[in-house]
């Protein structure tokens, strides 16, 4: 049940906020609602099943591949924007630095919205390490 309240809390504040400048081009489309709603319930419907299917298949290439992604995400999610930013900022690039001003803050974003689901869901992880997990 926390599941399906936090996502459709997400929902609703992606759904109804609005962004920052008023000129941007950005233009969301509420009709995505019509198929990602499903789409989730679906996803949660079959969430065991799958968790179930990995756990059996468990091999060294899927080991590797998990570590090298866990490796790239953790550490590095914000060395790319920031030296973008730098680097703009050195060659006075106004149009690449509003470009990683906004790449900064939507890791941010994404940043905190993944901490609040991990802290949610409180799912474990499939090899048992941290209970803060979104698989």
């Amino acid at each position: 049940m926390k599941k399906v309240l936090s996502v459709l809390l997400l929902m609703f504040y992606f759904t109804y906020s609005k962004p920052l400048e008023n000129n941007s081009n950005f233009e969301y489309n509420n009709n995505i609602l019509i198929i990602g709603v499903p789409l989730f319930l679906i996803s949660l419907s079959i969430d065991n099943k799958v968790k179930d299917i990995i756990q059996n298949n468990k091999n060294s290439i899927l080991d590797t591949t998990t570590n090298i992604f866990d490796f790239a995400g953790s550490k590095f999610v914000y060395f790319i924007p920031i030296s973008m930013a730098l680097l703009a900022k050195h060659n006075k690039n106004t149009k690449l630095f509003e470009a990683s001003k906004t790449a900064i803050s939507s890791s941010i974003l994404s940043t905190l919205t993944i901490t609040i689901l991990k802290l949610s869901i409180n799912r474990e992880r499939p090899d048992k390490s941290d209970k803060n997990s979104f698989p």
